[in-house]
């Protein structure tokens, strides 16, 4: 399976990297020489944190001393995880509302009786990625109509609306001064970057999932963010996603 990933990271390395590192906005420190060093040789850092996911998706643990893999980890359809990452953020008829990859995996712990994470912990964008690892190469197919739509729209809402001391929204930033520069980056549309988050990202050092860049965003632009996990955030994650269908799943990504 590692090395499956490692080879779809490798066409992803070759064929977006170089857009994914320009695309940030915001920033304003250079990378280490350290990460630069491994950019080059094509080696993501963020792998360790998917082995550290498909570690915790084996281990027995909680009330009922089972694992996540004790359900999805065979080779039935009805069991296999394959496929299932590119379908989210989406429609979940037992919580009756859209929820993100790291929702179900806490609502998964909760059946098993185990500890939720933490959604900024390390460990859950292990368990995220690794989840998407077994889709990788996948097309995202999010779906934005039936009991999604209401989700859609107010994602697409919050993406288009103005707040904060600057009075600004994602849209401003990504659809209304696309050509721009912004603290040196060239602003871009966000087009299919859902796909590769959760990314490394070399200025902070570490694995970033999609919220948390959304909630780096809103910071930069002095917008009070939402919480992770927060519906406003699902919904703005569903609108997001939904720009990237189509495009291949290639997780995890690497930004500056």
């Amino acid at each position: 399976m590692r090395r499956s990933a490692m080879a779809v990271f490798a066409v992803f390395f070759a064929v977006f990297a170089g857009s994914a590192l320009a695309q940030e906005a915001g920033v304003t420190s250079a990378p280490s020489d350290k990460d630069l060093a491994l950019y080059r040789t094509g080696i993501n850092p963020a792998d360790t944190d998917v082995d550290a996911g498909e570690e915790f998706f084996n281990k027995t643990q909680g009330e009922k001393n089972t694992s996540c893999a004790a359900c999805h980890g065979g080779a039935a359809p009805s069991k296999s995880l394959k496929g299932s990452a590119v379908m989210f953020p989406k429609w979940s008829g037992s919580a009756k509302k859209v929820v993100s990859i790291e929702d179900q995996i806490n609502m998964c712990l909760g059946m098993m009786g185990a500890e939720k994470l933490e959604m900024k912990s390390p460990l859950m964008n292990g368990a995220s990625l690794y989840v998407r690892s077994l889709s990788l190469g996948m097309n995202i197919n999010v779906k934005t109509d039936g009991d999604a739509k209401e989700t859609f729209d107010f994602g697409r809402k919050v993406f288009a609306t103005r707040r904060g001391a600057r009075n600004l929204s994602c849209a401003n930033c990504h659809e209304d001064l696309v050509g721009t520069t912004l603290r040196m980056q060239p602003l871009k549309k966000i087009g299919a970057a859902a796909a590769h988050w959760p990314a490394y990202r070399m200025m902070s050092g570490q694995t970033t999932s999609l919220q948390q860049r959304f909630v780096q965003c809103m910071s930069n632009a002095r917008l009070k963010p939402f919480p992770l996990g927060d519906y406003r955030m699902t919904a703005l994650e569903l609108y997001v996603t939904s720009l990237a269908n189509g495009q291949p799943l290639a997780t995890p990504g690497w930004v500056r």
